[in-house]
């Protein structure tokens, strides 16, 4: 969602994308021009981006956000590193981290503090992590054969 300049004749205005190696640009006119957003991450594993406009992106070690122009990397419970991110369409405080290892931590306050669930993937899907949500604002971290899993419920039932 384009909270920042909307949709002009069916192009999103406000686009990011990564070049491994060299950081995270950001479009505000739908491609047409690129600015680099230096002092975050050089690559970018998995991102997402609020309905706030606000863009986090992990790099395979650490979770990062973009806000107001300024980058903050966040701290994470997880030794393992990170791997996605997913953050809840409903209540942008939530966010799932998982790590490539398959462990999975959660903040409710929006990145300042980690509840160190810890909930692990079966170890057969380790490592194979995707993030997002549907259209009816449920959100997920999934693995292959791409079952749901959201903080509420666990992936096995």
């Amino acid at each position: 969602r384009d909270v920042d300049g909307g949709v002009v004749g069916g192009v999103t205005q406000t686009i990011y994308a990564e070049s491994n190696g060299s950081g995270v640009y950001k479009s505000t006119n739908g491609g047409t021009s690129w600015t680099l957003l230096s002092g975050g991450p050089t690559t970018v594993a998995n991102a997402t981006v609020t309905a706030a406009g606000i863009y986090y992106a992990v790099d395979g070690t650490n979770l990062w956000r973009y806000q107001n122009g300024t980058w903050a990397q966040l701290p994470i419970n997880s030794t393992q590193g990170a791997a996605a991110v997913a953050v809840n369409p409903l209540n942008p405080n939530e966010i799932v981290v998982v790590s490539p290892a398959g462990y999975i931590d959660i903040s409710y306050d929006a990145g300042a503090t980690w509840s160190g669930a810890r909930r692990s993937a079966p170890p057969s899907t380790s490592g194979k992590w995707s993030t997002g949500s549907d259209r009816s604002g449920t959100w997920a971290a999934s693995w292959p054969p791409w079952r749901p899993w959201s903080p509420s419920w666990s992936p096995n039932r």
